[in-house]
């Protein structure tokens, strides 16, 4: 929370060099799910999220859309055709680059130079009609349990990090593919395991190969076997390279190894089936993700109002029932947290840049008490903190507009109002 809270400050203050008017928006996508909500009861059916899509924010004056292209990219308005940096000759030892040479992470092997809207997992519907509910969009009862019924700030991290608001990036974002080793024909696995489990994959197939090459277990393929194409070849060899494919049979703990995003719903498998599911799905299969989904996020022009609304909602919560405790340890909330972060106990690491003494990435636009000035500079994830507490944000550059959210009245969620200050 506290690093994206800097880099949208760096942001914002880069868009005021060109014009000083500017400020960078939050979006409450709270509204959303309030929305595409009454319209399913007017019309007396359940939520389907694909109805997100139709709303104004996606219009070709805000957001765009890439309903209908191909490439699944942004065909119309001012962020048409947003193209991904490469890396340069400069860059490449610096800056990191999956095999086609794009700033995308190496285990997304997307060759399309725009950026990519899936707005699904693998064909599959996210939070709708024959859809794997475990991702969903977050809604007034969302926000409104991170505020009022939270009293650590870990647990408020925690909660917030995904529950609150990573559906979003999700549901944008999701994954897909082309041609006979897309992720989509995983579909012809469910004769042979059941649609439970082929369902669980298609909703995991965002993070898999993530954290596959994390763990050694897959590493990114050479650049050579990679064609510096938009359209990926069925025949191509430009996929992860993942340790057993190149054997007859895979051994019991390779089979573990790879499996482990879904290991509680195949323990009936037989040896067969086992196997077969692993070769489809690590050797023969290649995942394409959207750019919401990983670390390219930023070249999507709906990343940035993201995190404002999450910034918003702490500050809101800070006047309105304030955190009682500031320990900052997250292991007591999710089984794979270490004290800092999501995953560092699985991979042991010592959670760069997420440290309480640990600088942000992006600098803070701050007010300097001894000169009385605003200046730039980096802070610490602790004085990020305090810097957001209601009694310090005369200290920022910038301030919200209101902490109003009677939208989610018509849900009867009710937040309580700001109280006036002396």
């Amino acid at each position: 929370l506290t690093q994206h809270i800097s880099i949208t400050n760096d942001f914002e203050t880069a868009l005021q060099v060109v014009n000083p008017s500017v400020a960078l928006p939050y979006w409450d996508f709270t509204q959303d799910f309030t929305k595409i909500k009454k319209l399913a009861q007017d019309e007396g059916r359940a939520v389907d999220y694909a109805d997100l899509w139709t709303l104004d924010v996606w219009g070709e004056d805000y957001f765009g859309s890439s309903a209908g292209s191909s490439l699944h990219t942004v065909t119309e308005g001012r962020w048409a055709y947003t193209q991904v940096p490469k890396v340069t000759t400069t860059t490449k030892n610096t800056l990191m680059a999956n095999a086609y040479g794009f700033m995308r992470a190496p285990w997304n092997l997307q060759s399309s130079p725009y950026i990519t809207r899936y707005h699904s997992l693998c064909e599959m519907s996210i939070g709708g009609i024959d859809s794997y509910d475990t991702n969903q969009w977050p809604d007034c009862k969302t926000h409104h349990s991170a505020v009022f019924d939270i009293d650590s700030y870990a647990e408020y991290v925690v909660y917030n990090a995904y529950t609150a608001h990573a559906g979003v990036h999700l549901l944008i974002g999701g994954s897909g593919g082309s041609g006979s080793s897309s992720c989509d024909t995983w579909s012809e696995l469910i004769d042979l395991v059941g649609p439970k489990i082929v369902k669980a994959m298609k909703a995991k197939s965002f993070s898999v190969m993530r954290n596959v090459w994390r763990s050694d277990y897959c590493t990114d393929p050479s650049s050579h076997q990679c064609e510096d194409s938009v359209v990926d070849s069925d025949t191509s060899e430009c996929k992860l390279q993942c340790k057993g494919c190149e054997l007859d049979q895979f051994t019991s703990e390779q089979k573990s190894n790879l499996n482990y995003m879904w290991r509680h719903l195949i323990t009936d498998l037989s040896d067969f089936q086992l196997e077969q599911l692993t070769r489809k799905v690590f050797c023969d299969s290649k995942i394409l993700l959207g750019e919401q989904i990983e670390a390219s996020s930023a070249v999507d022009i709906s990343f940035w109002p993201i995190h404002p609304t999450m910034e918003r909602l702490m500050q809101y919560k800070q006047l309105v029932k304030p955190f009682t405790d500031y320990t900052w340890d997250g292991s007591p909330y999710e089984s794979m947290w270490n004290s800092e972060c999501k995953w560092g106990l699985m991979y042991d690491t010592d959670c760069l840049g997420h440290a309480v003494n640990d600088m942000t990435m992006g600098e803070m636009t701050v007010l300097d008490t001894d000169s009385g000035t605003f200046v730039k500079k980096h802070l610490t994830n602790q004085q990020v903190v305090a810097t957001s507490k209601p009694a310090n944000t005369d200290q920022l550059p910038y301030v919200y507009d209101s902490f109003d959210y009677t939208h989610c009245e018509e849900e009867g969620i009710k937040f309580k109002a700001v109280p006036k200050s002396d």
